[in-house]
């Protein structure tokens, strides 16, 4: 499986919890998103869909990210590790008073039969649906059963490997100036290549990453 490595600098703010930049990074992936949409034949979820869709939203634990392949991925919406997510989430349980509700983190997936099987962090998917949108941000596919559907052509694999990395590409390929480009809100110009270009690439090791999550349960525990 291709794994996405952020930048550097990028990493930096993540490890050291940067709602601002995950916020600028989620806006713009939004609006880009939100401007590929209009161009659909799309319509409003009604508020009765908006609740049933995300009723049935499941929770995703750390062993099934694995068994989908997905322990090394990001949100495609707001390029956080899922499993920072599930961290984050778990630090959330066992607060008192949690910055966000409970309920809007973690990680999720569109694992309907009729569904892409997509992965997300539940805020971001969560807040397209409520926004009204019927499909998936990044494949399109219909968020809700269409009555003319047959099961053959409803039923959804799982995405693994190649084919959820592409979609996360294709994202970052209508971004100008791709997400490299978030140090300046001026500078939105530019090959979106240029995303993978630049500072040094950093990956931590599992270890590092599992030593991080134990020490940060630690506090709370």
């Amino acid at each position: 499986m291709t794994s996405f490595i952020l930048p550097f600098d990028l990493v930096e703010d993540d490890a050291g919890d940067s709602p601002e930049l995950r916020n600028r990074i989620r806006e713009m992936v939004l609006a880009r998103l939100e401007s590929l949409d209009l161009g659909q034949t799309s319509r409003q979820l009604s508020p009765q869909e908006m609740q049933k869709i995300i009723s049935e939203l499941p929770r995703i634990g750390e062993s099934q990210l694995k068994a989908l392949g997905h322990e090394d991925s990001v949100c495609p919406i707001c390029f956080t590790s899922l499993l920072a997510l599930l961290v984050e989430e778990e630090t959330a349980q066992a607060m008192d008073s949690p910055a966000h509700p409970i309920e809007e983190l973690g990680v999720t997936r569109l694992s309907q039969p009729w569904q892409c099987g997509h992965i997300f962090c539940r805020r971001d998917i969560s807040r397209w649906i409520h926004e009204g949108h019927d499909s998936c941000p990044t494949c399109r596919r219909r968020l809700i059963k269409q009555e003319d559907e047959s099961p053959e052509s409803s039923t959804a694999e799982p995405e693994h490997g190649d084919a959820y990395d592409q979609d996360i590409f294709r994202i970052l390929q209508t971004i100008p100036g791709g997400i490299g480009s978030l140090g300046d809100p001026d500078s939105f110009i530019g090959d979106p290549l240029s995303f993978f270009q630049g500072p040094p690439l950093y990956n931590p090791p599992r270890s590092e990453q599992d030593e991080d999550r134990s020490e940060f349960l630690g506090m709370y525990s």
